[in-house]
This record gives structure tokens, sequence and C-alpha cells, in this order.
């Protein structure tokens, strides 16, 4: 009788290795999602639902917020089976060598740090000069972002954030979705802010402003182990300094998180092809969930590396590094719908992606305008719409002509310190996110597009460095210095453009939020609004004072009151119950008319 034997080959130390990083964040992931719905009685959350049925005449949302009893035991009890099964999960995979409880379920620190080690690491590479001179473009950056915070104060959209999420805490930040407003992990960083500050100003600007503070050493460091000094310096710079990063950098939502995300994502990923520690799996990881948990659209950026990714380990034949690949997904996209589990419970699955925000136009229209809508949303990124579109072109061309002629380029890119692989992951970045866009069918605004400027500025560093590499030696000596005046020169130009932009903003929503603002300004304590759409500005703008002795009156005025502000909107057809004679028009525009009363 022929007998079979089945030879069972050991696990490969990597993937056991992206098993224990995956099963190990499910486990802090479903741990917490348990305490935070253990933590709070079913009451509780039933409180929360009221209000955020009251708030309606904020976000005109009138989705029924909440859910059930028997479905807030039903998630106690399947996250208490998934938090013990991840834990087993992430013992189970423990490295042959940990033979007790104390090193299987370690903590392992140096894990955390790892790239906090690595960009120490690359620093103390760094010659004295750049050292110094990146110390002072990091002290520019403190003075351009403390000026911006200065020159921009806090609009409707993070009026929003704060009244809506953040003040109401964890359970609102992390559950409530009735606007795309609420970048949950955004909100959530604010947490800890609302507890030291009392100006919901600070509140909602630090956490973005440090974000954006440090994304300027992650970009030149980790470049700079990859590239020469003029492309990390370029990407760098831009990163810190173009238009749409200086306003994002200040702005309380979650752009500059998600910028951060995707630059730590892609870096990652490209550690992880050129077969560096395998430590970056749990950064690619982390980078990609806490992205998606941001905002969803980073599905633009992350398809794009997964389409490199895939695309690398198929051509190169590493089906087993593929393999790796896949798994980290799997992870990535279990974890990021576990966290988005209370928001999809309280708010519904169809405020996340059904909102008119991600509603595809019709297909004749969307391709009638995405050539234009792409280039200068390239230019837009870059700091100058008009040569910005053209540069992103030569150098998307430039790319092209290298990858198609790269047998006969050899001693250019040698030349220029480049390969394939890099040119195909600057690439997919720059150009894959409008491929899917093209798919989703969509034209979302120009904010949501500042990941781009990683990837646009990459491109333009490399383009740069090819075209030295035919000046002779002694021109090309000189590129450093070259690169640091231009960008000094582009450093200026972009903070007067985002001055002279603020200045000659006059469009009706910045009318409309600078006229709302004086209500506060002029002292003014009781306010009657049937305009509920801009109301949110005013409740916060006594928020922020500090001041909570207030009215503010909507709809249905209260017999006998006397209003210091009447603010009537022109889309509502009810007339207002009182009469306008001893008030003067303060402000008109096309959506509202504001009252003051005459003193």
């Amino acid at each position: 009788m022929l007998k079979i034997s089945v030879v069972l080959l050991p696990m490969q130390p990597e993937y056991r290795q992206i098993l224990r990083y995956g099963f190990g964040i499910l486990t802090v992931v479903t741990g917490f999602l348990l305490l935070f719905f253990a933590a709070n009685t079913y009451q509780t959350f039933e409180q929360l639902f009221q209000v955020f049925c009251y708030e309606r005449r904020f976000t005109g949302n009138t989705h029924a917020f909440g859910f059930s009893y028997s479905t807030y035991q039903i998630v106690i009890g399947a996250l208490a089976l998934l938090t013990f099964s991840c834990m087993f999960l992430f013992y189970h995979f423990r490295r042959t060598s940990q033979n007790n409880l104390t090193e299987a379920f370690g903590l392992h620190l140096k894990t955390p740090g790892f790239p906090f080690k690595k960009l120490k690491q690359q620093w103390a590479l760094l010659p004295t000069w750049e050292k110094s001179l990146l110390l002072a473009a990091g002290i520019l950056l403190v003075a351009a972002r403390i000026y911006m915070l200065r020159l921009h104060p806090v609009i409707t959209d993070e009026a929003a954030t704060y009244l809506l999420f953040v003040s109401k805490g964890l359970e609102a930040s992390l559950s409530y979705y009735p606007l795309p407003n609420n970048h949950i992990l955004y909100s959530v960083l604010c947490l800890p802010f609302d507890l030291v500050f009392d100006k919901a100003f600070l509140v909602l600007k630090l956490p973005s402003l440090l974000i954006s503070l440090a994304v300027f050493p992650v970009v030149h460091l980790s470049l700079r182990s990859v590239f020469r000094f003029p492309v990390a310096f370029i990407v760098a710079v831009g990163c810190g300094f173009s238009n749409y990063a200086l306003f994002y950098a200040v702005h309380g939502r979650g752009y500059t998180l998600l910028l951060f995300c995707t630059i730590v994502a892609t870096l990652a990923l490209l550690k992880i092809v050129q077969q560096k520690d395998p430590a970056y799996w749990l950064v690619f990881i982390l980078a990609s969930v806490a992205g998606f948990l941001t905002i969803p659209i980073f599905l633009y950026p992350f398809g794009s590396l997964v389409i490199f990714g895939a695309g690398y380990f198929l051509i190169t034949r590493n089906f087993r590094g593929l393999k790796h690949f896949v798994t980290a997904c799997v992870f990535i996209g279990v974890i990021t719908l576990l966290l988005y589990l209370p928001a999809m419970l309280v708010s519904g699955g169809g405020q996340l992606y059904g909102n008119d925000y991600v509603q595809a136009m019709s297909r004749q229209m969307f391709f009638a305008k995405l050539p234009a809508y792409v280039s200068y949303m390239h230019g837009a990124m870059l700091g100058q719409e008009t040569l910005g579109k053209y540069l992103w072109l030569g150098g998307v061309s430039l790319f092209l002509f290298l990858l198609v002629f790269r047998q006969r380029l050899k001693a250019i890119y040698a030349n220029a310190a480049i390969d394939l692989v890099v040119l195909s992951w600057v690439l997919c970045g720059s150009v894959l996110p409008f491929f899917l866009l093209t798919l989703h069918g969509v034209m979302p605004p120009e904010r949501i597009w500042l990941f781009l400027i990683f990837a646009d500025f990459l491109l333009l560093g490399i383009a740069f460095q090819v075209v030295v590499s035919f000046l002779p030696s002694k021109y090309q000596k000189m590129t450093p210095g070259f690169t640091v005046v231009f960008m000094a020169f582009y450093i200026g130009y972009q903070v007067v453009k985002q001055q002279r932009d603020f200045n000659a903003d006059h469009s009706q929503s910045k009318r409309i939020e600078r006229s709302l603002r004086n209500v506060h300004q002029y002292g003014h304590r009781t306010v009657f609004s049937n305009c509920n759409a801009y109301g949110i500005n005013v409740v916060y703008e006594f928020l922020y004072s500090g001041e909570g002795d207030y009215i503010f009156d909507e709809n249905t005025p209260k017999p006998g009151r006397q209003y210091d502000v009447v603010i009537i909107g022109t889309e509502n057809a009810a007339p207002v119950p009182f009469d306008l004679s001893g008030y003067f028009l303060f402000h008109e525009d096309p959506r509202m008319l504001i009252y003051f009363r005459r003193k």
C-alpha cells in the first residue's frame, strides 16, 4: 500500500512576524472597542443619540442615529470573543524561542521605537552643514506656522468639528458621522488638547500644527537614506511650505494627518520591497489604518500603493512577498472596518459611503472635466496653479521616457543614483490616484488632494537630479547651494501667496463667516436665527470666547425677548414673526441677512 506522508514546512519568520503584528493590533483594537462599549451603559448611549437627533438643525441629516439594546449586547459579546481569539493567535504565532508568557506577550518596545531609531541613525550620518541647514529651516518652519496660526481664524468646518464631535468627547468622536466633517482620528487626537486648553481655537489647530512640523524631518531624513541632498530637501520644503501645506498646517481638520499617513505608508512600502527590516510591515499597517481612520478618501493613495506593491511582487515573481503583502492588506482592511464599527452602528454605513460628496457624476460630464481637473490639482499642490501643472507634466514625461528606454539609459540611472523601482514607486503615487478617481467618477475639492504633494515634489526632485547629472562635475558640486537658494525663494513666494490669497478671498462663505464672527466681537449676547446652517458659527464664537451666558434661539422666538441680533436665511420662506424696524441691516448676501439692534 502506498503511503503518503505530508511534510509541514516551517513558517517563514517574516510571515510569522506579520501575523503577530496583525493579530497584536487586532487585540488592541478589539480590546479598546470592548472597553468603549462596556464602559458606557446603554442609557448613556441613548442620551447621546437624543443629542445627535437634536442637532439635525445644524447638520440637516434626518438619519435615526442610534442602535437597539439587543445590538448593544451582541456587539459586546462579539468583541469579547474577538479580543480573546486575537490574543490567543498573537500568542500562538510567537517565535519558537519565546517559551514563557512574559516573552510571548511582551510589549517589544524596541519595535514601536524602530522608526525613531532609524531617523536618529540617518541624522548622525548627515554632514555638519546639512544639520545646520535643517535646523535653520526648522526654525523658519515654526515661525511660518505661528504666522499662519495668527492669520487664519476658525472657519465653519472647524467650528462644526469642535461643536459636533470634539466637545462631546470620545463617544461622539468615534460614532457620530452626520457629515463627512468628522475626520475620526483627528477628532480623537484633539481630545487630550481639550483637557489642557480652554480655547477651542488651540484645541482644533495645535494637533495639525504639530503633525505638520513632524512632516519636515521625517521626509528629509527618510529620503536622505535613498536620495542625494537636493531631492530630499526639495520634497521636505515642498511638504512644509507649499501653499496648501501652509494653510492646512493650521487647519483644525485631518488633511495634514492624511498627508503624514500617506508619507509614512509610502516610505514603509519602499523599504519593504527593498527587503529591509521586517519591522517596516508594522509601520505600513499602522500608517495605513491611521490614514483610513482619518478620512476614507485615503483609499486613493492606499490603492496606488496596493497596485505598486502587487505589481512589483508579481513582476519579480516574488510570490512569497506577494503573500506577505496581501496578508498585511487584509489586516489593514479588517482593522479599519472594526475601528469604523461605532460610526456604522450609530450613524449608519450610508453616512460613510453614500453621502453627497461621494456620489458619482455622469460619465460624460466627468470625462469632459477630467483633463483640466487633473492638471489644476497637480499645479495647485505644487503651489503654482499655472506653471506647476506644466512642471508636473514634464516630470511625468521624463519618468515615462526613462522607464521605456531604461536599457539604453543605464548611464543616466547610475549618474543620477536612481533605479527602476524608485521611478515606478514615485510615478504610481503621483498618477494612479486619478486612475482610481476615474473608476469612482467623482471630483472632490482641492483639500483632499493634499497627500499628492509628497509624490509630486518627489517627482520634480528626481527630475531635477536627472537633469543635473548631465552637467559637468564642477557645476554638479554647486547643486546643493543652488537648491537651497531656489527653495528659499520658493518659501518666500509661498508665504506671500498665502497672505495674498487670504486678503483676496471675498467668497460668499468667507464673507458670511466674517460677518457672523462680528456677532460676538460686537458684544451681542442674544441672537435669533432661522438660518440653521450657519448658526453653528455663532454658537462656536461664544464657546471660543469662554463665555456661556448667551442666548441663541432658532426658528421660534421667545415671547417678549428682545434680540440683539437677528439672522434671516433668504432660502427660508417662513416670515420673521416680529418687527425689524428697530434694527439696521449689518450684512446682506444671497444666503442670509444679518440685522443688529439699534442702540
